[in-house]
């Protein structure tokens, strides 16, 4: 699924999406895979991942992934990347990354992330012909030329890898939009499920 991350990762596990299912809702959400963008253009990224087999070892997982930065960072100077957590949690690993910009995590994890003004995605070549359902009550949809009318409201736009389960993205301001299988939990926060191709999100 990352392709810096998982060239040594891939040896040591066997990857899936998993989430952490707790009463309390706040454990749940430490245990869950997210990605969170900032006002700032920065990305973090949270991944959880099996890690129960005896072999396992944080320390070396933890070498990989500074390696990788590194490596990566000798392609692309300007990047800024810091590993901000990487741990074991009982049967799990915890890691969390950090990413001056969307470019960086995208060309760090080879996906598509975008992440900026709509009228910017669409002057990048976005195809921003799609139907959005708003997250109001009434549930209006929206389609391309609503879209292009917001040009200064916010949209991420997230090339859909996962297999199973459930990513959390937590935007920096209200979600209005959202695309197909995705749904808003809370106001600043959306759960993208299972689906191909990508997955939109418009906030503020």
């Amino acid at each position: 699924m990352k392709k810096f991350l998982l060239i040594g990762i891939s040896v040591m596990l066997t990857f899936g999406v998993v989430a952490c299912a707790k009463e309390d809702t706040e454990t749940e959400e430490k245990m869950m895979n997210s990605l969170s963008v900032f006002e700032d253009g920065s990305v973090e990224s949270v991944i959880i991942e099996d890690f129960s087999e005896d072999y396992y070892n944080v320390d070396d997982l933890t070498k990989m992934i500074q390696d990788t930065i590194s490596v990566y960072q000798k392609q692309d100077p300007d990047s800024a990347i810091v590993l901000e957590t990487c741990e074991q949690l009982e049967e799990q690993v915890k890691v969390v990354m950090r990413f001056n910009s969307a470019e960086v995590y995208s060309g760090y994890n080879s996906e598509d992330l975008f992440v900026g003004t709509i009228q910017e995605a669409y002057d990048e070549g976005y195809d921003l012909n799609m139907i959005l359902t708003g997250t109001d009550k009434e549930a209006s949809q929206i389609g391309r030329q609503e879209l292009l009318g917001m040009g200064e409201n916010h949209i991420v736009i997230l090339e859909n890898t996962i297999e199973e389960g459930t990513l959390r993205v937590n935007c920096y301001d209200t979600i209005l939009y959202t695309g197909d299988g995705v749904s808003r939990i809370e106001k600043k926060k959306a759960d993208v499920v299972s689906a191909q191709g990508f997955s939109v999100i418009v906030f503020k």
